[in-house]
């Protein structure tokens, strides 16, 4: 478990794990940082609660859609409350029948990517200064699938000269999408306007870093291109990986420990009730005025309370597993008689 808490509070982005009904069941470091809250304030509200100040989702929540197509799904949101914009990404966590149980919430903060992108069309004199300030890397692609320009981290991640992108498109370098796919990405970039996906870049000496690209639509020269910002989401592949794989550990464990709770129950309750049947057996052949007849009766009041702990045990284990509700036991007994 020690492990599993550094693997979460290592990531930079801010991760929950949500249940179907929108509720918190965990929180990384990232986002009490950013909440300026304990992980106790948020565990069971819900995530439109906490992060909107709303009474439902949000239109555009990527777990309603995430719930729908059981598939990933990405939005990018803005947080009025803390003045920010994040792409969220929402990875469901399906059951062994392919239904979603839980989510796994993924929102990364790109406001000064925004406000990044919002300069170069206010001001291409100074787009270059501040795509070569980016970790990530940048590509200014034209409508013909041709590089327009690429900054400083795209030459020192991919391990090509300055000049040799130049010369390349998109194509030569995605290790997963086809010549035709990127073409009829660039082809739809007027009408979408932003395009988030996940992809793979191929370096030059053979290595594959999956990448996640956020295309917007830019001016280059008095013509329009598209800016495209790649980020290496290796680490983040990786937390998926184990944080899915620790769930999964978590979920068979609990099936056993249920398993195992009901099998000692039962166990306990066969010894209870013999217990039970010798005190009865013992009171009667004792004369009433007996001083033992009273530690008997404690005894018994004792395996009644024991019971009693064991029935608030096994009505505890099933909440959330089936609804349970009221019935009016006179009401169905008049219906019954009359």
């Amino acid at each position: 478990m020690e492990e599993w808490e550094r693997t979460f509070d290592a990531i930079p982005d801010l991760v929950f794990i949500v249940d179907k009904d929108f509720r918190v069941l965990k929180v990384n470091k990232m986002v009490c940082d950013v909440l300026q809250k304990r992980r106790q304030e948020l565990i069971g509200r819900h995530c439109y609660e906490i992060l909107h100040d709303r009474n439902d989702p949000c239109p555009n929540c990527p777990q309603v859609e995430a719930s729908k197509t059981k598939k990933v799904e990405s939005r990018d949101i803005v947080n009025t409350k803390v003045d920010k914009i994040y792409h969220t990404t929402v990875s469901p966590i399906l059951d062994e029948n392919g239904e979603p149980i839980r989510y796994i919430h993924f929102a990364r903060d790109i406001t000064e990517q925004r406000k990044m992108e919002e300069a170069l069309k206010a001001s291409e004199e100074k787009y270059r200064e501040l795509i070569n300030g980016m970790n990530d890397t940048a590509w200014v692609i034209g409508f013909d699938g041709k590089f327009i320009d690429v900054n400083k981290a795209a030459v020192r991640v991919l391990g090509y000269s300055r000049e040799e992108p130049l010369k390349m498109g998109p194509f030569d370098i995605d290790g997963s999408l086809t010549r035709e796919q990127i073409m009829e990405l660039i082809r739809r970039m007027p009408e979408d306007k932003i395009q988030v996906f996940e992809t793979t870049h191929v370096t030059r000496d053979g290595r594959v870093i999956p990448v996640e690209i956020s295309s917007s639509l830019v001016t280059y020269g008095g013509k329009r291109a598209i800016l495209s910002i790649a980020r290496d989401i290796s680490e983040r592949r990786m937390a998926e990986e184990k944080i899915s794989q620790i769930m999964e550990e978590l979920r068979l464990a609990n099936e056993k420990l249920v398993v195992v709770g009901k099998w000692a129950r039962h166990d306990a309750r066969n010894k209870l009730s013999a217990i039970k049947n010798s005190l009865y057996l013992a009171k009667k052949e004792l004369p009433k005025d007996h001083p033992v007849l009273k530690h008997l009766e404690e005894i018994n009041a004792a395996c009644d309370k024991i019971i009693e702990i064991f029935n608030f045990a096994s009505a505890y284990e099933m909440i959330g597993v089936e609804e349970r509700s009221y019935i009016n036991v006179g009401k169905s007994s008049t219906r019954l008689f009359h």
